[in-house]
């Protein structure tokens, strides 16, 4: 009886290709694979987290192929992010390695020079968040809070980009109060640029004034501030009126002095130096006292300038004209009959306060309003 001596190099070759059938089974299985990925990308998140520099930047895994999306604002940072990644779980290997390999090709740099930006706006429809936005937990807040202070029917659209540079404090919270006051108006647009977080909208004058009050008394963390560009049914929302009242009936000529002296009490409008242009800061306070005269219809009112008394007397006097013209050009663009309107240049023939120092000379700087019959 004869017995055939075995093939031991085929015997190899045949387990050898078995094997490699069960390693790559589980890889090429769709399910495996999706498995895997969801066991990285929490892991490989958090440890990107901790990292200082690299809060705007995420992952996506693909099995254990990382690929990094987002921003760092250097080269070494994204060399950071790759170690940061390749390191989380230990060192890859095939199958059971955690990372075997990281793709970093959509991971921008951007340099943090510029502003930090970031905003939400509001119509019928919708509400789009877009902008800057320091990291994926950070995003993920933003639409938790927009969606629910804005529920359906409302369409909440995601168009935020991570970035670094995002100014320290409570950054989060202070987009959040932008949502809140965004949810109290019929369509406006919230921008937080750096530290300023300015609402802008319109809505009905109750909600308006709730909004205002709220936004004065604190809304936002320190140092973060705000600013308020807010319009009630259509008309340019002036809180510096408190209890004047011009709105319920035509207002008599002592409520429409109030409202003027209301505004500029707490309002300044700036010129550039040694000129009579309008500085672009004032634009929001001209706006206000247009206000003011649309409903004052049934009065005339003067517009006077002043200056201080740096400079010859006759160049401040034609200055101070200029100016109150200035204004006048303003307030008639925004509504107010020119036949209203007059206007007279003082100079600094009537100071209010000394003009021995610049706190003085600047409060003679001004502009004035007087409503006569």
């Amino acid at each position: 009886m004869s017995f055939t001596k075995p093939c031991w190099p085929c015997i190899i070759a045949t387990a050898l290709a078995l094997l490699a059938l069960l390693l790559w089974t589980p890889l090429a299985s769709p399910v495996s694979k999706h498995a895997v990925s969801q066991r990285l990308e929490a892991p490989v998140r958090a440890a990107l987290a901790v990292r200082p520099g690299l809060e705007a930047v995420d992952v996506r895994m693909q099995g254990q192929r990382a690929i990094l999306v987002g921003a760092v604002a250097t080269e070494e940072d994204r060399d950071a992010a790759v170690t940061v990644v390749r390191g989380a779980l230990g060192a890859g290997g095939f199958i059971s390695g955690p990372v075997m390999m990281v793709d970093a090709s959509a991971l921008d740099v951007r340099p943090t020079s510029g502003r930090y930006v970031w905003s939400a706006t509001r119509d019928a429809q919708r509400v789009t968040l877009s902008g800057a936005v320091p990291g994926r937990a950070a995003r993920e807040a933003l639409l938790a809070s927009a969606r629910a202070a804005m529920p359906p029917p409302l369409e909440v659209v995601d168009a935020m980009q991570l970035a670094p540079g995002a100014p320290g404090g409570d950054w989060v919270g202070t987009a959040r109060a932008g949502l809140t006051a965004l949810a109290s108006l019929s369509s406006g647009e919230v921008t937080l640029s750096d530290r300023i977080l300015t609402v802008a909208g319109d809505g009905p004058m109750i909600t308006v004034r709730e909004l205002d009050a709220r936004m004065q008394a604190g809304a936002v963390p320190a140092p973060f501030e705000t600013r308020l560009r807010l319009r009630a049914d259509g008309e340019t929302f002036v809180p510096e009126l408190g209890g004047v009242d011009l709105f319920s009936g035509p207002p008599a000529a002592d409520d429409c002095q109030d409202a003027f002296d209301a505004v500029m009490q707490r309002n300044v409008i700036n010129f550039a130096s040694g000129r009579a242009e309008i500085d672009e800061e004032s634009i929001a306070t001209l706006d206000k006292l247009a206000v003011v005269a649309r409903r004052c219809t049934g009065f005339a009112i003067l517009v006077e300038g002043h200056t201080d008394s740096e400079g010859e007397l006759q160049r401040n006097i034609r200055l101070s004209e200029r100016r109150a013209e200035a204004v006048v050009q303003h307030l008639a663009g925004a509504g107010v009959p020119t036949e209203r309107m007059s206007t007279r240049g003082f100079g600094p023939t009537r100071p209010v306060a000394s003009n021995d120092d610049e706190t003085g000379r600047a409060a003679n700087r001004r502009i004035e309003f007087t409503v006569t019959r």
